[in-house]
């Protein structure tokens, strides 16, 4: 897709991931190392850079949550995840004093603007030299942003899902880049997917598409699901960019997978905070008993946050997966050892 000859010189000298080539096992167990090459069109057409976009879809409609849970950096797409929590792709290499700007539909709204007042990667992961794999060898083009205040009223979090479902399941592209090559308001799209990785062993997933260019790294992919208390886009993984794995795909770094890092650095919220108690128990009526796949405590807090009725939470570790209680009321609580008592406030 060609570009605007000034876009092209910024995304050429803000490139990262473009030219790397990754040696992982295949997504599927098929003996394949390759699922990291990129395409062969040269660097202003390969994405997985710090603009990637969708060449198809559609804008976003006004008052749609694609669009409300979107926002627009230097560069990329990014996902709200809190109420001063960002995700994006780490090879975007966002700094702190980055602008951030904020979506009504595929338009970003005019004067409405914050900073990234902090920036988290994952141990091992250096854009500066193509290092997208954490200390644990996974893929792990993904960073953490926290602004320097409260998103506007009009914008909203995209929920964090606790666990991957497989391949051949539906979900949502969203991108704000260079859409059949010019975009010069950085009007969002979105588009469907379907998620071809049956795991996410290595920290990312593939989808059956890859019709992307650039503008739209670090954009999510929205799987829409009910966490037993209301229904609403979980966000996925956020957009590397295009790979070749016995087709082009698009490829996710995975939120389910790098969990436990990301809710360690949401920020503290005053006004919906968990308090521990060691070797405690809650007692009273159970809301939900869940077993995530990330065995830490902290995911435990986050999915009662995400649930109003939720009132406090047991955790245990077990063998296995953890067990994490939820409470929808709290009669007494007791000591009881081997369990974490956690209460909500405030």
């Amino acid at each position: 897709m060609t570009k605007e000859m000034t876009l092209a010189l910024v995304c050429t000298a803000l490139m990262t991931a473009a030219c790397t080539m990754e040696q992982e096992g295949s997504d599927e167990g098929d003996g394949l190392d390759e699922d990291g090459m990129l395409d062969e069109l040269g660097p202003e057409e390969n994405v997985g850079q710090t603009s990637d976009a969708l060449e198809s879809g559609w804008p976003v409609s006004s008052g749609s949550l694609l669009g409300k849970t979107a926002v627009k950096i230097p560069g990329c797409t990014g996902v709200i995840i809190g109420k001063r929590d960002v995700l994006t792709a780490a090879h975007c290499n966002p700094m702190a004093g980055a602008t951030v700007s904020f979506y009504d539909g595929s338009q970003i709204i005019a004067g409405v603007t914050r900073t990234v007042s902090f920036r988290a990667l994952l141990p091992g992961v250096n854009p500066s030299t193509n290092d997208l794999t954490d200390t644990s060898g996974k893929f792990a083009d993904i960073a953490y942003l926290r602004l320097n205040a409260d998103i506007p009223s009009s914008s909203q979090p995209a929920r964090l899902p606790i666990s991957y479902p497989g391949n051949q399941v539906w979900g949502y592209r969203v991108g704000a880049g260079l859409h059949q090559g010019y975009n010069p308001e950085w009007t969002l799209h979105y588009d469907t997917g379907l998620t071809y990785s049956s795991h996410i062993n290595d920290g990312h997933f593939l989808l059956n598409e890859a019709d992307t260019n650039p503008g739209d790294s670090g954009g999510p992919f929205h799987i829409w699901a009910n966490n037993g208390s209301s229904s609403t886009y979980e966000v996925h993984g956020v957009l590397y960019g295009k790979v070749w794995e016995w087709a082009y795909r698009n490829k996710y770094t995975s939120t389910v997978h790098h969990l436990s890092w990301i809710v360690d650095n949401l920020a503290f919220d005053y006004l919906d905070y968990i308090s521990w108690q060691s070797n405690y128990r809650h007692f009273g009526t159970v809301l939900q008993t869940l077993y995530p796949e990330q065995d830490y405590a902290g995911v435990c807090e986050y999915i009662c946050k995400q649930r109003p009725e939720c009132e406090g939470v047991n955790y245990r570790v077990r063998s296995g997966a953890d067990m994490c209680q939820l409470m929808s009321s709290i009669t007494y609580t007791g000591p009881y050892n081997g369990y974490d008592a956690g209460t909500r406030y405030p």
